[in-house]
């Protein structure tokens, strides 16, 4: 996380261990269904945070993106 602060890059599998992080917090506090509000919110500050834009984590109008993605993957898992 040191590196993002300062600007650095941030690689495809940093990306995927922030968003898995968050989604797993995002399901601990919100449960399996957060609110495209809370989705869109989250989104926004991983944008902020990451310096990539908000939409590929959520995009309200197709409704898909990395915290989508990693909800649904969670959801699956329950269902085992």
């Amino acid at each position: 996380m040191e590196k993002l602060l300062y600007g650095e890059c941030v690689t495809i599998k940093q990306r995927q261990d922030i968003t898995r992080t968050i989604v797993h917090k995002l399901i601990a506090v919100h449960g399996n269904y957060p609110t495209k509000e809370k989705r869109r919110k989250v989104a926004g500050l991983l944008g902020d945070v990451l310096q990539l834009d908000p939409h590929i984590f959520y995009d309200e109008v197709t409704h898909e993106g990395f915290l989508v993605r990693g909800l649904e993957n969670a959801r699956r898992r329950l269902a085992r």
